[in-house]
């Protein structure tokens, strides 16, 4: 979305005041720009952004802005992420600041305040509360003049409790943020930095602590460096080294110059040796912005930042001062991922260097993140140390009495909602560094001024901490000193015991490779292929040395965000899921790191920074800043762009817009356009119906006659026939698609064609998909793309996307290697298409097998008699086609017919072995014998069933009480499963007949423990579930 707004004041050179009573927007995404003037090349005042302004709130209010020029142009732009409340901007003209807050009389633009106040804007008292009774009231000069023990405007802060102060001096400077500082002797060295006004910045001036006093350098020599932002400086025996950075234009510098603060002149080391162990890319020194540098000995430690081509550097590279040598050093310890807008400081008691926060890379996402490491430069060693809790990027750090000092930076994380998080942040965090915990600290500001933001640099000089510039919607110019005030820090290990302990569980629970888990302060443990704290669980593998890591838990792949970056390492392969993999091997020890070839990696894509239109930027996984002409990563926008200078961006091709005739307003700006030439207009007026010159008006009404001529349809003519693109709008042409015969339609406007056969991409369907396994040449007479089919491999193919809908026709091919084997394919088609089987050789034309076949179900031979395989590169191609999409299912299979037979027989030999398993299994189960007598106490009756002559024999049981054969206690004792022998009845005979059973065993569940009727002798319990006997008493209930 954007809007503008034009205010006007009808006199040149008038005054215009603009207050923003309330501001919520998506931070670093969607901004206000204000210019003083009545357009967007006019001077840029300032660009907000994020919540700044709350409804119903005073302290957050933003101090006014100021248009001289009498217009002030307003530009709102929008990427609408989500919707927040938006913006509300009061303006006067020719006013005083804040109209005197009614507490003076405005005079020419000028406010002449009342007694007891003072200010521009007649908004500050002289001596507020009184002075707190800490002081007395100085009414000549109209401020307090505080007890030696207190401070601040009011005099309410103590001395030894630490404060913020503005530093007054007399002189303007111009503000930035993104510049580098450094200390020398009594000065502090400003270089570089982003400013609005990029014509006429001062690119290098100084500061002198004792006089307060700014200096604008000159520069004494022929050639010096072009203005620059996110470099790094550090100063080294009295003279300033300048590395990398980006230039206004876009350009990502590896440059190191050398300032000579005697000579005051700048020199171009051009003759730095580069690293003479590198022997593949990348190899230092790297272009980089965004990035840290810190003396440690005669070596200048460059860490991390942003890269052009291989995205977000993991990187640790080292210039030894003096050789003027570069190497890229090969780090150990903990596996840590890199950014941009990180600090770094040395702390020479631990001689370590700590590194916090910054915006890392995720994938195709990024982030803010909370981490601190700490890189140890003489052993080439990381170590993961507690995180803050409070992700920022754009910050400063500085080591102060033991303690790392963090201020302000941008602390806003939300892509899909608003999590509460600024963009400009006041917040002051101390990290201890003996402890190993962070302290969140509340220094109060005794000008009672907003001093959040982030882009701002950080020095220490007579143990103070002093910060200039930064953005806050505004480049700032002022100074803010940190007074630490009186601080203790924990000086021994009960101490540092009572601090705040972190959640060490969960953070070795984020820890997904064995050197991070083993080298951090969390005590963590590998526990086969995870992290764990403590230990590991049981019969779980614990690893607690480094060298004991295996190589497939150590890589730094999944690290690798970006394909260039992933391909700089041999054993890294980027696959077609946009993500960075490691390739291992078997050895004799364990696991190694294998050697990829190119067979094994997709193929990158053109890098983004080398896209210069639109048009081609937007086809690649990048996004266009068109404002800046720029095309970067969709990832890098926070870091290409963190002071709001693209004001519009897209990543659809479809809003990719040129420079015609027709785009331009007026006739006046049309003819002095010399872009496009002399133009003209078509129509002096709207004529009666608009047909943009491709038809006429129907009888005089409004309407167009259809249908229309010159290859153009629409109610209005307006737009090209299907298998036509162009603009026929004011007279526009249409030309035909060209898709080299593998489509017959495009895009009405941009010409990119739909291509019908799969595996073929490009604007004009003349490449193959190499990404995902498609070959050939499409450009070539009668050329395709091919998917290349494995043997011994099913494929499974499943047209249905939206993306899908234009194809009809797909093509496989496969080549045998093995001379003497047949090959067996089948193919399985869910819906009506048909298919084209042929074979070629290198001796031989295509020659076709079998044509226009019906796919349903299709099994072919090729036998190794009929085609020469292996030596005379036989190749069979499978054409599908004439198939209407979506094509839910296309299964294909290509085997060795000999190792089908194989396959058989070995599954054959699978089940057998598995048979002889069960058979043995069951044998082993437990059993045991018992002897059963069958015909004590048996009495043979003769029973009457009417008629003397037949007499049936019944069998009766004189006493006979059931004892079980079995008793299978249940685990809870209370129940078990009881097996009795019942016989079976013999019918009219004296036995069961010869064949039949007359035995049987019957099982039922029954409960244990509970008395029969009139009998109190039960089975019970023994120390052992496995003892349960029945009663020696025939009459046991069960």
């Amino acid at each position: 979305m954007q809007c503008t707004w034009l205010i006007g004041s009808n006199s040149p050179n008038s005054t215009i005041r603009l207050e923003i009573a309330h501001f919520e927007t998506e931070c670093s995404w969607d901004h206000l720009y204000i210019f003083d003037g009545d357009s967007v090349f006019s001077r840029l005042l300032a660009a907000y952004s994020g919540v700044l302004v709350r409804y119903g709130t005073s302290s957050d209010k933003l101090s006014e802005i100021v248009a001289t020029s009498g217009n002030a142009y307003i530009y709102f732009y929008s990427d609408a992420a989500y919707n927040m409340s938006g913006v509300n901007i009061t303006y006067s003209i020719n006013s005083c600041p804040k109209n005197c807050s009614s507490r003076g009389i405005c005079v020419d633009g000028v406010c002449t305040c009342w007694a007891h106040w003072r200010g521009d804007a007649c908004d500050e008292p002289t001596c507020p509360y009184k002075c707190r009774d800490n002081g007395y009231c100085d009414v000549e000069n109209h401020k307090c003049i505080c007890n030696p023990e207190y401070t601040g405007f009011d005099c309410s802060f103590r001395i030894d409790e630490g404060w913020w102060a503005e530093e007054l001096v007399n002189e303007r400077i111009q503000g930035r943020a993104l510049h580098e500082m450094v200390v020398i002797n009594d000065e502090m060295w400003v270089i570089g930095g982003e400013n609005f006004h990029h014509s006429a910045f001062q690119n290098m001036i100084k500061y002198n602590f004792i006089k307060r006093t700014w200096t604008v350098i000159s520069n004494n020599s022929v050639k010096e460096p072009l203005n620059r932002y996110s470099h790094s400086v550090v100063a080294y025996e009295g003279n300033l080294y300048m590395y990398g950075g980006i230039l206004y234009n876009g350009t990502v510098l590896n440059e190191l110059w050398l300032y000579n603060t005697t000579r005051l002149s700048w020199h171009l080391l051009s003759k730095v040796t580069m690293d003479q162990n590198c022997h593949s890319e990348p190899c230092s020194p790297l272009a980089a912005m965004g990035h840290t540098a810190t003396v440690v000995g005669n070596y200048m430690i460059v860490i991390f930042g942003h890269n052009p081509v291989y995205g977000y550097l993991n990187t640790v590279q080292q210039y030894q001062f003096g050789s003027d040598h570069w190497e890229l050093i090969a780090t150990r310890g903990a596996i840590v991922k890199g950014g941009y807008g990180h600090t770094s400081v040395y702390d020479s008691g631990t001689q370590r260097i700590y590194v916090y926060g910054g915006y890392h890379s995720y994938g195709a996402e990024a982030a803010l993140v909370d981490f601190l490491y700490a890189y140890n430069s003489w052993e080439y060693t990381w170590i993961l140390l507690t995180p803050s809790q409070s992700h920022r990027y754009l910050h400063s750090s500085v080591i102060l009495n033991g303690m790392m000092l963090v201020f302000g930076g941008n602390t806003h994380n939300g892509t899909s909602y608003s999590n509460g998080g600024r963009c400009f942040s006041a917040d002051f965090q101390a990290y201890d560094i003996a402890c190993d915990t962070w302290h969140i600290m509340n220094f109060p500001s005794i000008h009672k001024q907003n001093i959040a933001d982030f882009g701002h640099s950080a020095v220490v000089y007579n143990g103070s901490m002093y910060v200039f510039g930064g953005f806050n919607g505004q480049m700032l110019s002022d100074i803010q000193k940190l007074t630490p005030g009186s601080c203790e820090k924990n000086a021994n290990s009960a101490t540092c015991e009572k601090a705040a302990p972190a959640n060490v569980t969960s953070l070795c629970g984020r820890l997904t490779s064995c050197p991070s888990c083993l080298e951090n302060t969390y005590g963590c443990v590998w526990c086969g292929s995870s992290c764990s704290h403590g230990r590991c669980g049981k019969n779980i593998k614990e690893t607690n040395m480094l060298d004991k890591c295996e190589v497939a838990e150590s890589s730094n792949c999944d690290k690798l965000h970006n394909c260039h970056a992933c391909h700089t390492e041999y054993h890294c392969g980027w696959q077609t899921d946009e993500k960075c993999y490691t390739f291992v091997r078997e050895s004799s020890n364990g696991t190694e790191k294998a050697i990829l070839n190119d067979d094994y990696r997709v193929k990158c894509e053109v890098p983004c920074s080398s896209r210069h239109t639109c048009e081609n930027c937007t086809q690649g996984p990048c996004m266009w800043c068109s404002s800046q002409q720029m095309c970067i990563e969709s990832n890098a926008y926070a870091a290409a762009f963190p002071v709001a200078q693209c004001m519009e961006w897209t990543t659809q091709i479809t809003k990719c817009r040129g420079l015609n005739c027709r785009d331009i307003q007026t006739c006046d700006q049309c003819q002095k356009n010399h872009v496009v030439g002399v133009g003209q207009w078509y129509f002096t007026a709207c004529p009666a119906c608009q047909c943009n010159g491709h038809s006429t008006c129907v009888n005089g009404t409004d309407k167009c006659l259809l249908p229309c001529q010159h290859l153009t349809e629409g109610t209005h003519c307006q737009q090209c026939m299907a298998g036509y693109h162009g603009d026929p709008v004011n007279g526009g042409n249409c030309t035909p698609c060209f898709c080299n015969n593998h489509g017959d339609l495009c895009h009405r406007e941009t010409g990119r064609c739909y291509c019908t056969t799969k595996g073929i991409n490009g604007p004009h369907c003349n490449r193959c998909d190499e990404s995902n396994h498609y070959v050939g040449n499409p450009e070539e007479e009668n050329g395709s793309c091919f998917y290349n089919l494995s043997i011994d491999f099913q494929y499974t193919f499943n047209m249905s996307k939206p993306e899908d809908r234009h194809y009809t026709n797909i093509n496989f091919m496969n080549i045998p290697v093995k001379p003497d084997v047949d090959v067996d394919f089948t193919i399985s088609c869910s819906d009506s298409a048909l298919v084209n089987i042929s074979v070629s050789s290198s001796s031989s034309p295509e020659k076709y097998l079998d044509e226009n076949h019906k796919c349903g179900t299709f099994k072919l031979r090729f036998s190794h008699d009929e085609h020469v395989f292996g030596a005379d590169n036989s190749t069979f191609y499978v054409y599908v086609f004439n198939f209407n999409t979506p094509f839910l299912l296309l299964s294909l299979l290509i085997m060795a017919a000999i190792m089908w037979k194989i396959k058989q027989k070995y599954d054959l030999y699978r089940r057998r072995q598995r048979l002889f398993v069960e058979m043995e299994q069951m044998a082993s189960r437990p059993f045991a014998g018992v002897a059963v007598e069958l015909d004590a106490q048996l009495l043979i009756i003769s029973a009457h069933s009417g008629s003397e002559d037949h007499r049936k024999k019944v069998i009766i049981c004189k006493k006979c009480h059931p004892t079980p054969i079995a008793l299978e206690p249940c685990s809870g004792g209370k129940a078990a499963v009881l097996s009795l022998i019942v016989r079976q009845p013999p019918g009219d005979e004296e036995y069961t007949p010869s064949g039949q059973s007359g035995l049987t065993i019957a099982s039922a569940l029954v409960s244990l423990g509970t008395l029969c009727k009139g009998n109190t002798d039960v089975i019970k319990e023994t120390s052992k579930l496995d003892s349960w006997k029945t009663s020696s008493n025939s009459s046991t209930c069960i």
